[in-house]
């Protein structure tokens, strides 16, 4: 268990439209909040600022060539989807989160 509290993330790979969730003991209450409507995403305009229980994020390289776009809901410290998946994965090295003014950032 993730030491400050139950998180879940479900993202969608830019590349091939592969959806992954995680981590790999995810609930199925965290999944649960995910699913209302995680499965049409439409990447272009479905995605938005983080409001308390959302936060959307992207993965990307050094060269900032995004790799997945998600959403992680729980209690976090933002780098989750990076560390559980991301680097793993696609070889990942940054994580950015859109914000209240729709600009990404890295944090």
């Amino acid at each position: 268990m993730h030491e400050l509290g139950e998180y879940g993330w479900r993202l969608t790979d830019i590349e091939n439209g592969k959806i992954v969730e995680g981590p790999c003991d995810v609930s199925d209450g965290m999944l649960a909040i995910l699913d209302k409507d995680s499965l049409a995403w439409n990447l272009d305009k479905d995605f938005y600022p983080c409001d308390g229980f959302y936060a959307t994020f992207r993965l990307l390289s050094d060269d900032n060539d995004v790799y997945a776009i998600g959403r992680m809901t729980g209690r976090y410290e933002g780098f989750e989807p990076l560390d559980d998946y991301g680097v793993a994965y696609y070889g990942a090295s940054k994580i950015e989160y859109l914000q209240a003014n729709n600009k990404w950032e890295m944090i």
